[in-house]
């Protein structure tokens, strides 16, 4: 399950995240505001960390069950919760790096 989700959700997540960000900047300038701009950037890491660890820790308690099988469905789940872990760690830093901006430049630079 969280392999899965890291896999799948974290990267769509922070590709909503840009999205949204990026479609708000105008009410951001027009209202002197960038809280709602932050607040979106922190639920969205907040989500990618949690199917991060979620991902990490499901491999952990995989690779810690005896093998049942040679190569079979237990190796299958250990290299999707890895993949999973990966790509979930790789958008929340990804999140990470498009909020530094957000600290620098004003919502009404254009």
């Amino acid at each position: 399950m969280w392999a899965w989700m890291a896999l799948v959700a974290a990267p769509t997540v922070m590709l909503a995240k840009l999205a949204l960000v990026y479609s708000l900047v105008p009410w951001a300038c027009g209202r002197g505001s960038v809280g709602v701009l932050h607040a979106i950037v922190v639920v969205a890491l907040a989500f990618t960390v949690v199917a991060t660890i979620g991902s990490w820790s499901e491999w952990q308690r995989i690779r810690a069950e005896p093998a049942s099988d040679a190569g079979g469905a237990a190796k299958r789940q250990q290299f999707l919760a890895v993949l999973g872990a990966l790509a979930a760690a790789i958008a929340a830093l990804s999140i990470v790096a498009h909020w530094i901006p957000q600290f620098a430049i004003s919502p009404c630079l254009s």
